[in-house]
């Protein structure tokens, strides 16, 4: 998919958008994450599709490529949660990608993402599908790992454990937990 075509989409479905461009790669992946992995990036230039959140933090955002003067979709990513599209057959990823903003757009999505400060690293993350009954991805689960994250440490925790930030957001909602 083009730069063109993805604005035309989006247009046509009436979702507000704001275009961001940066001088290569490097400069987008440390716009998107706190520890980001650097070592396989393109040098070349790469817009964003930003369709803005009301968590007033994370928003939802497709990376483009440019390529011989083109710029092709590459990936879309919730705050730090990368959706790797690249999974998704051809056929099917324009059903796709609508289909994930519109799950953002209207809620229905919230992602947990953890990083380590001490070691500065990238820990994991997780999406929950919340109209879902799902007791891993579906929001079973994401309150049982919501409950997990706000409890207190114990004492082998504090001891041996570094310290973690948790980022939980939706479409609308935002919060950071350190422990």
């Amino acid at each position: 998919m083009t730069l063109d075509q993805a604005i035309h989409l989006l247009e046509e479905n009436q979702i507000r958008y704001k275009l961001v461009e940066y001088k290569n790669e490097k400069e987008f992946l440390k716009h998107i994450y706190m520890f980001p992995n650097l070592e396989d990036t393109e040098d070349c230039k790469v817009i964003s599709l930003v369709v803005l959140c009301n968590n007033e933090n994370k928003d939802l955002e497709l990376q483009f490529n440019e390529y011989d003067g083109e710029y092709y979709f590459v990936e879309i990513v919730f705050g730090e949660f990368c959706f790797e599209m690249f999974e998704h057959g051809e056929e099917f990823f324009v059903e796709d990608l609508m289909g994930i903003i519109f799950q953002v757009i209207t809620d229905q999505l919230v992602v947990i993402v953890r990083n380590d400060l001490e070691k500065k690293r990238w820990v994991g993350d997780a999406c929950f599908y919340m109209t879902e009954n799902d007791p891993v991805y579906g929001e079973p689960g994401f309150f049982r790992e919501l409950a997990r994250i706000q409890m207190p440490k114990n004492l082998l925790e504090k001891k041996f454990s570094s310290q973690k930030q948790y980022e939980i957001y939706s479409y609308n909602s935002y919060q950071r937990i350190i422990r």
